[in-house]
């Protein structure tokens, strides 16, 4: 026997009549559903700066131009602000696979192979150079996140950055930081007048022009401004990092602040040292043993904690 419904001989044709009047209305939408699916979204089978797939879905990055207003972030207050003159020495650290693929905070898509990094204050986007002050490497970055918000580290760098930079394993080390002004400012006026990815790089409209995954040297005009090494900065001095407690016009002042450290017993040196206001002091706790994260904010929390609401840490020689 022949089980056909097209057959009406030995078979099952005769509940043709009746059984599709059932099927049709649940075979229609599913076939319409496949159908656009199919249609609507394509598999995109190469991941880019600006669009990565989450399944079948292509997320994008339409980088904007941002500053923004003023954030707290674990009872912290950060204003972002332009600065084209900002330079700071202290402790990089990076981040990668929790964040890859996901949103920064001007709207790119996060790649830890590219040579970015996040910072707290400055635009988004803007260059800057980074030196790792152990080893005198320096690289050409684009900021386009914020971060980092751990207490004494200072900017975030991608995987691809540190590795390039050589602390990928050891996690943090310790750098001077220093915005492209003239770079950054230029980034700023053709993004605000409405300017494409074309604009990122130099001549080139491909989202690798946005960001590379390799060693980026500045061009020539940046390269006479790029930092000089750590070791031609001041001899062979060692950076150290400290623990800054304030910056005192008065020796009063200082005197009434050490009294207050030294009842804390920290077993730590209380140091001074010039800022670079030519009439304020820098008193300082350190050099700090180590860079380690749990320490250094277990020791920002106790100062806090005992009234010194300005301590930060410093990298100084």
């Amino acid at each position: 026997m022949r089980f056909s419904l097209r057959s009406g001989h030995f078979g099952l044709g005769w509940l043709a009549p009746l059984v599709a009047p059932l099927v049709a209305p649940l075979v229609a939408p599913l076939a319409l559903s496949l159908l656009a699916i199919g249609c609507s979204q394509p598999l995109m089978l190469k991941e880019t700066h600006r669009g990565v797939v989450q399944g079948r879905e292509i997320v994008k990055g339409e980088p904007v131009y941002k500053i923004g207003k003023p954030y707290e972030i674990r009872k912290k207050t950060y204003t972002p602000r332009v600065d084209y003159n900002y330079k700071e020495t202290g402790i990089a650290s990076w981040y990668g696979p929790k964040f890859h693929n996901r949103r920064t905070a001007n709207n790119e898509i996060f790649d830890e192979t590219l040579m970015t990094a996040a910072h707290r204050t400055l635009p988004l986007p803007s260059y800057v150079f980074v030196t790792n002050l152990q080893n005198n490497r320096t690289v050409r970055l684009r900021v386009n996140d914020r971060g980092p918000f751990a207490k004494g580290r200072i900017i975030d760098l991608s995987r691809q950055a540190a590795r390039v930079l050589g602390f990928e394993k050891q996690g943090t080390t310790l750098v001077h930081v220093q915005i492209l002004g003239k770079d950054s400012k230029r980034l700023a006026e053709q993004m605000q007048r409405g300017g494409s990815a074309s604009l990122y790089g130099r001549g080139s409209g491909s989202s690798r022009a946005i960001a590379s995954s390799a060693p980026v040297l500045p061009p020539a005009p940046e390269r006479a401004r790029a930092p000089r090494s750590a070791g031609a900065l001041e001899g062979s001095i060692p950076w150290k990092v400290y623990a800054q407690i304030g910056a005192f016009r008065e020796q009063k002042s200082i005197a009434s602040a050490r009294a207050r450290l030294q009842a804390l017993r920290l077993d730590l040196p209380i140091v001074e040292k010039p800022a670079p206001d030519p009439s304020l002091t820098r008193l300082l706790l350190g050099p700090l043993p180590s860079q380690d994260d749990a320490r250094i904010e277990s020791l920002l929390d106790r100062l806090n904690e005992a009234g010194f609401s300005e301590s930060q840490v410093r990298v100084l020689r």
